[in-house]
């Protein structure tokens, strides 16, 4: 399983089609590698979607969408369709540390520093993460939390069956907060197209962060069009989401992927009047193509 960054944001897009942009034709490669025991694998051709996680360029375009909430903590769902099209660009060098670089739509500009079968550490950067008061009629009278570029310290651990999973990410501007993910992921290839996966993960926020996107000051009491009460949010866990998708690779380098998730707040974030609803489910599907 090879681990990429994903942007951190209110929402869930970016969260649910990230894992659908890189993790499958890895799955795929992996499910279709002949058995050195097996009769005639000697003979087997070498399968092209592995050929393709060596050194050297890798272009992924796609579309997709998600049905989402409107907002962290919204009761209504949204279709979406950001970003499209679905753009991932990769080089990977031929050094044992397996560097690479990546730009793209979803993933933003980063480094692999490292990316071994055994871990994976670098740094990226993002723009986004804001959240817009027209988005919902709950957020009238709250103001704008700017868009604003960000940067992602991240790192793996890669187990047997599990693969262990850091993110800190920092906002240089808009919320000017800071998020810590701890995270697990596991996948189960089910035949040499098929592969089945899951997720599990948590999000600490710091006290501005959670402040401007929690807390509800005595302006915003006054403004606001739902007599939001004045609330105020400390630092703290705010999410344990949960995630499970499924992918279907073809030979040609097509991949057709799905994703159901489903976010739990907690603490302060599901305490805040902001929030019309602690539960946050989301959906996403993707067809991407690779070469």
């Amino acid at each position: 399983m090879r681990w990429v960054p994903r942007p951190a944001a209110p929402a869930m897009l970016p969260f649910l089609l990230v894992a659908l942009l890189t993790i499958p034709f890895e799955a795929a490669a992996q499910s279709s590698e002949p058995e050195p025991n097996r009769p005639g694998a000697e003979d087997a051709p070498e399968d092209p979607a592995a050929e393709r996680e060596k050194a050297g360029w890798s272009v992924t375009l796609g579309g997709g969408g998600a049905l989402e909430p409107s907002y962290e903590g919204s009761e209504d769902l949204q279709l979406s369709d950001y970003p499209l099209p679905l753009v991932d660009l990769r080089w990977r060098s031929s050094n044992p540390w397996g560097t690479s670089l990546f730009a793209g739509t979803l993933n933003g500009v980063g480094v692999a520093v490292a990316d071994t079968d055994a871990f994976s550490v670098g740094l990226s950067g993002f723009y986004g993460g804001g959240r817009d008061e027209d988005d919902d009629n709950r957020l009238e009278g709250l103001g704008d939390i700017d868009d604003s570029p960000s940067g992602t310290l991240f790192g793996e651990l890669k187990l047997d069956v599990v693969s262990l999973t850091t993110e800190v990410t920092h906002f240089f501007g808009g919320s000017d907060g800071t998020l810590v993910t701890f995270g697990a992921e596991t996948e189960f290839p089910l035949s040499r197209q098929l592969a089945l996966g899951a997720s599990l993960a948590t999000t600490f926020a710091d006290g501005t962060y959670m402040g401007e996107f929690f807390s509800v000051t005595q302006g915003q009491a006054r403004r606001s069009q739902d007599d939001l009460d004045r609330f105020d949010a400390d630092a703290g866990f705010k999410n344990v989401a949960l995630g499970l998708n499924a992918r279907y690779a073809l030979p040609q380098g097509w991949v057709f992927s799905a994703r159901a998730g489903v976010s739990l707040l907690v603490g302060d974030a599901a305490d805040s009047p902001v929030v019309e609803r602690a539960v946050q489910p989301s959906v996403g599907l993707a067809v991407l193509y690779r070469f």
